[in-house]
């Protein structure tokens, strides 16, 4: 009897021992690395804010109305659907407010609007038909692409791409050869849309349309779209 416990006792160890050595031989032989990459993409959205504001001229106030019919026309003059203007914000100011809701013609209102635009080679054009002493203030508040999805999954290759390459080169070094793939895994990144500071203020705006030779020769800032994996692979 003593013989079988110990013959037990020993297969026990002996499995044990054999199942750690699998489990560190399984450690050794696979490879864990990282992929990143990065497009950068050419936008053809881009998102401009205008804002319109009231203003007194010799004692009479030139209305909302009149700057907004001077921007939709303008906007259609220059070949943009006016579905592609929209109101984003209303306010309202004047020197006194409860006197001011008493006389009109001292309360002042302005008008935030956002135009989609496939690129800036029109808004030049637009901002010149209107009253310059009308416009507050005129910024490029975001770009997109229509074709997002589409570069986010080319990142998506293109970093597991580089953890392939990354983990054949490391092995390489201490004469291993890389095996199948175990597991790919996202890391997640932010991916903003671009987005702009840049603000005109009624000064510089009114320093840009005395100028009718303005022109928009640059390009808009590129979107960067950025992915990253993290890969395990079997090693040979």
């Amino acid at each position: 009897m003593k013989q079988v416990i110990a013959f037990v006792a020993a297969l026990v160890l002996y499995v044990n021992s054999y199942a750690q050595q699998l489990d560190k031989r399984d450690i050794q032989r696979t490879i864990e690395v990282t992929g990143s990459t990065e497009i950068q993409v050419v936008p053809d959205e881009i998102y401009f804010d205008i804002s319109l504001k009231e203003y007194m001229k010799s004692r009479e106030k030139i209305e909302i109305a009149i700057l907004e019919k001077q921007l939709l026309q303008a906007v259609e003059a220059a070949g943009i659907s006016k579905d592609n203007l929209t109101i984003d914000n209303v306010f309202g100011f004047g020197r006194n407010w409860v006197g001011s809701k008493k006389n009109p013609v001292e309360f002042l209102s302005s008008r935030n609007y956002k135009l989609k635009l496939q690129n800036l080679d029109k808004i030049d054009q637009i901002l010149n038909a209107i009253d310059a002493l009308g416009i507050e203030k005129a910024s490029i508040a975001s770009v997109n692409s229509t074709k997002m999805a589409m570069y986010r999954r080319q990142a998506k290759v293109q970093a597991t791409k580089v953890a392939m390459e990354k983990a054949t080169e490391m092995l390489a070094v201490i004469g291993a050869k890389l095996g199948q793939v175990i597991t790919v895994t996202e890391v997640d990144e932010p991916n903003f849309l671009s987005s702009y500071k840049n603000t005109y203020s009624n000064s510089i705006m009114n320093n840009f349309m005395e100028n009718e030779n303005n022109s928009t020769d640059l390009n808009v800032k590129s979107i960067k779209v950025t992915a990253k994996v993290k890969a395990t692979f079997a090693v040979l």
